[in-house]
């Protein structure tokens, strides 16, 4: 019988084009203990920019507004 327990959450956005995606992956083994919570920019792959956030909604509002920084800073030319 195979498991249906969702064991990863994705949100795909963009800002100023660049790819962000918003992941929140579990534990398959105690589906109610997060595993990562991240936020990657760019496009996936083994550079890309990783900002963790920890299980409150101000963690999770801060790192989105590092991400927003560090792509509008990037965008500006204030790299």
């Amino acid at each position: 019988m195979m498991d249906n327990t969702i064991d990863f959450n994705n949100i795909y956005i963009t800002h100023r084009g660049v790819s962000v995606s918003v992941i929140q992956h579990r534990d398959t083994f105690d589906p109610m203990a997060t595993k990562y919570q991240e936020i990657g920019i760019g496009e996936p792959s083994a550079d890309m920019g990783i900002v963790g956030y920890g299980s409150t909604l101000t963690e999770l509002i801060y790192a989105l507004q590092k991400v927003q920084h560090k792509i509008d800073n990037v965008a500006d030319g204030d790299d």
